[in-house]
């Protein structure tokens, strides 16, 4: 039985700092933990749960740990069992181990667990994010209204729209009505803003059509909405929603404190309205009889709050105290971390300057700065700032210092090298430069590998097929290597489409017919007059290969998308011009229609597309990827880096 926190360090064999033990050992009351980057958050967790268990103020079994990812519910729950195992508390075999698993899935058991109590039927099926896009295509491409202010909108954006719109919904907390009262309230404010010359200004006019854009689209989600539930489906958004419905119900919440003696909240930064809601509903309440002053830990940085457009609302931790108060309703106690165990000096010296700086902008309640060990183990680190006169001249110096890190021993492996990039295009064309180096390299995420020029060639055939209007996927087509069309013919080829889309002249009598609907360049490519001949027979085959390709359109996704990877591998001069097929993308993009279509067979390529779209743009995070323990330098975006560690970046 310990009797000081201070055991721990011999124990578990951690110099666990002064900062860390007062979070560890912290009173069995709400708490929060302010950790700074870097400051050994994980570690803090997994010892306060040997703390409360080995000091008797907690069975192992009665523990309750959530995060976000499965990766990182795995890793703490890794590193509590064996923080126990070594402190003699548990034996794994016992079956009395802490209960660590991610937000959504602790909802979706409290669901089908007290789901009766709401009248919440189980044994809904639940939708992937692909199935999801699936259910909103069949929204959009059913939906019999005008779309005034969304006309000019592709089926694939419009699809992403309606299911991030119902995920926001969810999220919140809130309904189409009051998001509709809302909007028409702030339609009204807009209206009577101050004008310029008689005209709105450029971003009022722009929120105006925003917000009527907004309006618009509410129908559609409600449908979504409707036909998720006719069809018993239901999503981590909507089980969230429900299990926030749940806390309200008393016998759940006496149910959930009797079974957790002590809660762990990993990154509540992250956490959003419905799992805010859903977490004090359970666990804290306006008196000690309905849960107020239930041991709670929460430990997060405000300052390292990056997913508000995803629905995280970072006011979460800094409302803390208030909303998790102790029994006798003061507000809970605050635990900063400020001594980051992972960077060395220059390193802590530039982040401190750079959040002084933008704390002078926006003030955030985080640590004032980061401090280095006292045992200066971090050591000095490095800091470099190169500039470039061109992106090419960057991306090789990227691959030769790679190289000169591992061949001079300063770093161990590849796999120790991280290259962090602000989009998905940069990853993928660094990828291809390090790949002509001989550097390995593995991008994370599927979002970088549907950038490389292969799996976006295939991406915008697919794109031309669902939509021949899509005009951009055409032109990325025909100045492909590939087709190799000149400027020349491809301005000739845009002022023919406006000369074919041009309306008649007016009738003898007067009277102006209607207008046409504007040509796309494709269908301006049935008339090769006036282009050379070789320009003219790429059209031909062009438009052959194309009307092939819409044979597949009727079978499955798979096939369509195989038989279009085909058509462009066909042509030994695309891999030959740098697109080795082994480093193309195409095989993950095919695995990814493969899982998009497990769901249901009749699935639509407008839908499928909208999902591969939402995989591949910056900052939407579907799931966090797994880095892979491949001996390659890693390829990642700066959102998705968050978390991991590395030797050089």
């Amino acid at each position: 039985m310990l009797s000081n926190p201070a055991q721990l360090r011999e124990i578990l064999g951690i110099r666990y700092s002064e900062e860390q033990l007062a979070a560890i050992g912290a009173p069995l009351a709400p708490g929060v933990v302010i950790a700074g980057a870097g400051s050994g958050k994980t570690a803090v967790m997994a010892a306060r749960a040997v703390w409360l268990a080995a000091s008797g103020q907690v069975p192992p079994g009665k523990l309750l740990g959530l995060t976000f990812t499965r990766k990182a519910a795995g890793e703490l729950a890794g590193r509590v069992r064996a923080a126990l195992e070594r402190a003699g508390v548990a034996n794994p075999a016992d079956g009395e181990e802490p209960l660590v698993t991610t937000y959504d899935a602790f909802a979706k058991q409290l669901v089908e667990d007290y789901g009766f109590f709401a009248g919440v039927e189980s044994g809904a099926k639940l939708l992937t994010a692909g199935a999801a896009y699936r259910v909103a295509a069949e929204v959009v491409e059913g939906w019999p209204g005008d779309l005034e202010h969304s006309s000019q909108y592709s089926p694939m954006w419009l699809t992403g729209e309606v299911r991030s719109l119902a995920h926001q919904l969810r999220s919140h907390l809130a309904t189409a009505a009051q998001v509709r009262e809302l909007s028409e309230r702030f339609l009204r404010q807009l209206e009577a803003a101050p004008q310029y010359r008689g005209k709105p200004y450029k971003d009022v006019e722009a929120a105006i059509e925003a917000t009527w854009r907004r309006l618009e689209l509410l129908p559609l989600v409600e449908r979504y909405e409707e036909l998720k539930s006719a069809r018993g489906y239901v999503e981590f958004a909507d089980l969230m929603a429900q299990a926030a419905g749940l806390a309200a119900v008393p016998g759940v919440g006496r149910a959930l404190r009797g079974e957790f003696a002590a809660v762990m909240l990993d990154e509540y930064q992250d956490t959003s309205a419905a799992q805010a809601a859903l977490l004090s509903g359970l666990f804290s309440g306006p008196d000690s009889e309905a849960g107020r002053g239930h041991p709670v830990t929460a430990v997060g940085d405000p300052g390292q709050a990056i997913y508000g457009w995803r629905g995280a609302a970072a006011a979460n931790i800094l409302e803390f105290p208030r909303v998790f108060p102790n029994a006798d309703g003061s507000p809970a106690a605050t635990y900063p971390l400020t001594i980051n165990r992972r960077s060395g000096r220059a390193v802590l010296d530039a982040a401190n300057a750079v959040s002084e700086k933008a704390r002078a902008q926006v003030p955030v309640e985080s640590p004032e700065a980061l401090r280095l060990r006292p045992d200066a183990e971090n050591g000095e680190g490095q800091i470099e700032v190169l500039g470039f006169e061109t992106d090419l001249e960057e991306m090789a110096f990227i691959g030769e210092r790679a190289s000169a890190l591992v061949v001079s021993g300063q770093v161990q492996s590849w796999a120790k090298i991280a290259v962090l990039t602000r989009t998905n295009a940069a990853s993928a064309r660094i990828y291809q430069e390090l790949g002509r180096q001989g550097v390995p390299a593995e991008i994370v995420g599927l979002g970088g590998l549907l950038q490389l020029p292969a799996a976006q060639d295939v991406l915008a055939t697919l794109r031309l097929l669902a939509d021949p209007t899509e005009n951009p996927s055409l032109v990325r087509l025909l100045t492909s290597p590939r087709w190799a069309i000149g400027k020349h013919d491809l301005a000739h080829l845009g002022w023919l489409a406006k000369m074919l889309a041009r309306p008649p002249q007016e009738d003898v009598d007067g009277s102006a017919p209607p207008k046409s609907e504007p040509q796309s360049l494709l269908e301006a490519m049935s008339h090769p007059e006036g282009f050379p001949p070789e320009t003219a027979r790429r059209f031909r085959r062009f438009t052959a290969e194309l009307s092939h390709l819409r044979e597949f359109a009727s079978g499955s996704l798979v096939d369509l998308a195989q038989a279009v990877a085909q058509a462009l591998g066909a042509d030994a001069e695309y891999f030959a011009l740098g697109a080795d097929p082994r480093l193309s993308g195409i095989p993950e993009l095919l695995q990814a229609v493969a899982d998009y279509e497990d769901f249901d067979r009749q699935a639509s390529l407008s839908g499928l597309l909208a999902y591969l779209d939402a995989v591949g743009s910056d900052g939407v995070g579907l799931e966090q990827p797994a880095v892979s323990n491949s001996d390659a330098v890693k390829l990642i975006t700066i959102h998705k880096a968050k978390g991991l560690e590395f030797d050089a970046v």
